[in-house]
């Protein structure tokens, strides 16, 4: 009986499958670390860290149909709910920045919507300069929806996040930023199968 490193072929072919067992590990390592990866999100860096935002907590359900489009499919809403009787400087600031927000996100902006939803028919007036930079169908005035009271609890002229599913998830002050929102917004969309 021979001692498995004192014979000169047996280290041999014990390093050549070292060194196999290696080449497979660097090829086949970082494919299967990104197949985890993709399929746990959470456990990716770019997930974690601070909001931005306030959390609406437990979510708030302001009803689905509200944010489809016609013959698209659910998606990610920046909503804004306009609620003051005129479009202040912060107002157009607000709504300047949404839009920058939304083309910001590059591939995934069609898996986001910009919305203004006006709380009263009256509102159109003193809102129409700003509106006119916005398309119809990213305008609603005071829809007819069971759910839409669990706006009334949040602060008035105010930007929010609203899932594909119609639920109120996240609130936006004066204060907040358009980075801050935009780092939120891709936080979501990185974390969601939906929308």
């Amino acid at each position: 009986m021979f001692h498995l490193g004192s014979h000169p072929e047996a280290r041999r072919l014990l390093r050549s499958r070292l060194y196999l067992i290696g080449l497979v590990l660097a090829f086949a390592g970082p494919l299967v670390a990104s197949v985890v990866l993709y399929h746990n999100p959470q456990l990716r860096g770019d997930v974690g860290g601070d909001s931005h935002g306030s959390l609406i907590l437990p979510p708030q359900p302001l009803g689905r149909d509200l944010f489809r489009l016609p013959d698209q499919p659910p998606r990610w809403t920046l909503l804004y709910h306009a609620r003051a009787a005129t479009c202040s400087l912060d107002c157009e600031a607000t709504l300047f920045m949404m839009r920058q927000i939304h083309q910001s996100l590059g591939s995934k902006r069609n898996r986001a919507q910009i919305l203004i939803l006006l709380d009263r028919a009256e509102l159109q007036t003193p809102y129409a300069e700003v509106l006119g930079r916005f398309r119809p169908d990213q305008i609603q005035v005071s829809p007819k929806s069971p759910d839409i009271g669990a706006l009334d609890d949040q602060p008035g002229d105010a930007l929010f996040i609203v899932d594909p599913l119609g639920n109120l998830l996240m609130h936006y002050d004066g204060r907040s930023t358009s980075r801050g929102i935009l780092r939120d917004l891709k936080r979501l969309l990185t974390a969601s199968r939906i929308g």
